[in-house]
């Protein structure tokens, strides 16, 4: 139908967009594959990741990702610190204002297995969940949970992120699809959930030495079409 087309070739456009242009974030050129030491917090992710199910390294490279180990940085949506903690989602962890590092890992720490909870009852496998628990960290539950019944829509599973769930968020910048009754919570800069989930996925296989898998692009998306 005209209105499926239509569909489709959004999706096409945002993938010719700026994200199948570039490959998964690598991290510094000093640092060596899938290396032991990766930054001057290692011991605090180890001591985090020793109290949950988390991998300290995965830690780390969602702590690269957000801040490129910088604990002053703040983004413009007021983001800070390390971790980049919102200021409601730091005090929800029992972080409080003027916390130190230790503080920020152990409450984006509590944060990730809070939403690895979350989504447990419905993503059942453990490598799917994940991005899902990343996408979360980055963008909030509600948009990803739009971005699902966007999928739904355009006949994508909504419990599978690779190619269907990242596919649907990445429209979720677009009039059409942010005012659509899937879309409860309006605009998302879902480029950036898409990259994000990958650049954290590929810092993490880097240092663990198991390289990601290439991204998906639009050729790809098109042949399924």
């Amino acid at each position: 139908s005209a209105g499926h087309q239509e569909e489709r070739n959004a999706l096409l456009a945002a993938y010719n967009n700026g994200l199948d242009t570039r490959g998964a974030r690598q991290p510094k050129g000093a640092w060596a594959y899938g290396t032991d030491s990766i930054s001057r917090f290692d011991s605090l992710f180890q001591a985090h990741a020793d109290s949950s199910a988390w991998d300290w390294k995965l830690l780390a490279a969602v702590a690269y990702k957000e801040s490129s180990f910088d604990t002053t940085a703040r983004s413009y949506m007021g983001a800070q610190g390390l971790m980049q903690l919102m200021p409601k989602t730091a005090a929800f962890m029992g972080v409080p204002e003027g916390s130190g590092v230790n503080e920020h890992i152990q409450g984006a720490t509590r944060y990730l297995a809070r939403l690895d909870g979350i989504w447990r009852s419905r993503i059942k496998a453990t490598g799917q969940r994940l991005k899902f628990v990343l996408a979360s960290y980055n963008a909030g539950r509600g948009h990803v949970k739009d971005a699902q019944r966007l999928a739904v829509e355009l006949g994508l599973d909504p419990d599978r992120w690779d190619g269907h769930v990242e596919r649907a968020i990445v429209l979720l910048n677009r009039p059409r699809y942010f005012t659509g009754q899937a879309a409860r919570n309006g605009y998302c800069r879902g480029q950036d959930t898409y990259w994000y989930v990958r650049d954290v996925l590929g810092v993490y296989g880097w240092v663990s030495g198991k390289p990601q898998p290439a991204a998906r692009g639009s050729e790809a998306l098109a042949q399924e079409h």
